[in-house]
């Protein structure tokens, strides 16, 4: 084990050397607040599994997440022209979660476990099984919850200028540059454990340009979108997805997790059981907006002219993305950890090249991507203590792509991530390193070709 881990190693200082150039900024996903909707319901669904798995009252969780190597083209006033200026971009992400239990209680000396696992132990005669508990769980079986989130993500472009002061010296400062993205989730939960939870919600999407002075006027946001969202899960096996806005359904999915399915009518797995899960996913993500990297349909409009960005809007159209994708997640003796996924799409409509009006050939595979992690406490038995070192790659297709890469022209793009993730019962943080990686480039396309940094830290009970 300690070669492979060498190995990796070895391959992740490779990567770091290699030879890159930075290309200029054009935004896409940023400026999508569809795409950064189920950006928003992402993250909440994810720290809400955790919730759920470790069944606890209180959760609070934040990360940073660092972007370099954006160049963006900026106007020189004393040469009349558009320079690239080095900029960061900064996401910032944080989640409050408050369970309130309405019938059952609060188990102060269970405030650190983890959920009940049930084993069978030898029998103590001859056709005799016993149940016994690994470890107590703070919610008892037919407890009722309600429960409040509030999760917000911030995305913004920064850029560090110094000031001079005269005889004072010079001050090195940050300011915000262009517009500023705001997506929150505010959800109320109702829990009736084990059978049924359903998450409703409002996600608001808010764009804030900043003032002169590199400031920000948090009242004075443009372009304010709204949508409800709700999410469920019945049995344990079958999740609900679905958000929408005022006049259409944005998006929806459904997933079934396989092995909890069956465990419904038999006795359950073994742990050491790879669990498997398929989601059907349909969400409006193509159409002719200005900050799109495709046309859809056709370049050109009902009179046979060239599509633009100042089209009217009963000009525009849109395709619906659907995919379907496979995972499989091992756990073997709490030690080593297998996450694989493979997700397949079909586009909607004809969709087109905004840069060469050519039509795009879209590929039947959307994303792959498999996740290897060590738990070095794993190693002693009953330890409710984690620190896990996970590598994984990945490799991803969408038509934004060839816009934000660095060269070439092709619409994938293989990556990687190197994660250390460190837990606790009562917290824990997480520090992550990633390019290219296909579940960062989800959230932000734009990070493309560039080096994603990022340090989280949480605390519940």
């Amino acid at each position: 084990m300690k070669y492979l881990i060498r190995l990796l190693f070895i391959c992740q200082f490779f990567f770091i050397l290699s030879p890159v150039s930075a290309s200029v900024y054009e935004a896409s996903t940023l400026h999508n607040a569809v795409s950064r909707s189920e950006t928003v319901q992402d993250l909440f669904n994810a720290r809400w599994e955790e919730i759920l798995e470790r069944n606890l009252y209180f959760d609070i969780y934040g990360k940073i997440n660092w972007v370099r190597d954006f160049q963006v083209n900026s106007y020189n006033s004393g040469t009349g022209e558009k320079e690239p200026v080095e900029m960061t971009l900064v996401r910032a992400y944080s989640s409050v979660t408050f369970n309130f239990p309405i019938f059952g209680k609060f188990d102060p000396g269970s405030r650190f476990s983890i959920p009940d696992k049930k084993k069978k132990s030898a029998p103590e005669s001859e056709g005799e099984e016993k149940d016994e508990s690994l470890v107590s769980s703070l919610w008892k079986e037919n407890n009722l919850l309600i429960g409040f989130t509030m999760t917000g993500f911030h995305y913004g472009l920064t850029r560090k200028t110094e000031v001079d002061r005269g005889s004072a010296g010079k001050e090195t400062a940050t300011d915000y540059k262009y517009t500023q993205f705001f997506d929150d989730i505010y959800a109320i939960s109702l829990l009736y454990v084990p059978y049924v939870y359903i998450h409703v919600g409002l996600i608001v999407n808010n764009a804030i340009e900043p003032n002169d002075d590199g400031t920000i006027t948090y009242n004075s946001s443009e372009g304010r979108k709204r949508k409800l969202f709700v999410s469920s899960n019945v049995l344990s096996f079958l999740n609900v997805n679905a958000a929408t806005t005022a006049d259409k359904m944005e998006s929806s999915s459904m997933e079934i997790g396989l092995n909890e399915l069956i465990e419904n009518f038999t006795d359950p797995f073994p742990a050491i059981m790879p669990k498997f899960k398929i989601r059907y996913k349909y969400i409006n993500l193509y159409g002719d907006q200005a900050y799109d990297s495709v046309w859809v349909g056709s370049e050109y409009q009902s009179d046979n002219s060239v599509k633009t960005a100042f089209m009217d809007d009963d000009e525009r159209e849109e395709a619906n993305l659907q995919t379907i994708r496979i995972s499989i997640a091992e756990n073997l003796l709490n030690i080593l950890y297998i996450d694989f996924s493979s997700e397949y799409q079909r586009v909607s409509d004809d969709i087109y090249d905004k840069m060469e009006n050519d039509e795009i050939s879209v590929k039947k595979i959307k994303e792959m991507r498999g996740m290897v992690g060590i738990d070095f406490f794993g190693f002693s038995k009953n330890s409710l203590n984690k620190l896990i070192l996970s590598y994984g790659m990945s490799k991803y297709w969408d038509p934004a792509i060839a816009i934000h890469r660095d060269s070439g022209n092709s619409l994938s793009v293989t990556g990687w991530i190197l994660m250390l993730d460190w837990s606790i019962p009562w917290g824990g943080a997480q520090l992550k390193m990633n390019r290219n990686y296909s579940d960062e480039l989800k959230k932000l396309l734009e990070a493309t070709d560039k080096t994603c940094y990022e340090a989280s830290i949480y605390f519940r009970f």
